[in-house]
């Protein structure tokens, strides 16, 4: 028997404001910040985010865990 739970995060401009409201860990990053180092995959965008460790597994190849998560059990989405 296995019991799967799913959790849907729906994002909206101008939610960041009330980010230090919620009971939940969120972290947001500025369109400037993101720009101002090069980041060729998504794990090096995640680096040095709460919560987020980022592990090397070969060259140009990282694997994000999130809050303990493999990224089999994370789903990234990118509006770019």
């Amino acid at each position: 028997m296995s019991v799967r739970n799913e959790i849907t995060v729906t994002a909206r401009r101008g939610a960041i404001e009330e980010a230090a409201e919620s009971a939940w860990l969120v972290a947001a990053a500025e369109e400037s910040e993101m720009g101002s180092r090069p980041m060729p995959t998504i794990g090096n965008a995640l680096e040095g985010a709460p919560g987020v460790l980022v592990q090397q597994s070969t060259y140009g190849q990282v694997s994000p865990f999130l809050r303990g998560l493999t990224g089999y059990h994370v789903l990234n989405l990118v509006d770019g």
